[in-house]
């Protein structure tokens, strides 16, 4: 799953995006814990290196204290580079997924092109 970590979401309708994001994760991890106990395999996000694995509910809120909300929400790049590349890309040349992979992307939709200047 990658999560929207811009700076949108911070600045925005005073961080109310960021309780939108919460209640969305949170209700997604409870709903894959019944299907796999340990829950969400991966969350990720966009503009940081930090990911966490194996997200149930109860670990939401404090997974997204610890975000910091900076830059734009370059979607196209950053799921070929952290979730296609590592995870389908690179997987087909060693060996068969096991799996179907699901991705899910939740962002708040300010998206933005690196030639648009953000406010």
């Amino acid at each position: 799953m990658k999560a929207d970590d811009s700076d949108s979401m911070e600045l925005e309708e005073n961080g109310d995006r960021q309780n939108t994001l919460r209640q969305v994760l949170e209700s997604v991890a409870k709903i894959y814990t019944y299907a796999r106990p340990e829950g969400i395999v991966s969350v990720r996000f966009f503009n940081t290196r930090q990911g966490t694995k194996n997200v149930k509910p109860e670990r939401v809120k404090s997974l997204l204290e610890e975000v910091d909300y900076s830059g734009l929400t370059m979607i196209g790049t950053q799921l070929k580079k952290k979730i296609l590349e590592p995870f389908v890309f690179n997987r087909m040349e060693r060996t068969r997924m096991p799996k179907p992979l699901l991705v899910m992307v939740i962002t708040d939709g300010d998206v933005s092109s690196p030639s648009i200047t953000h406010r």
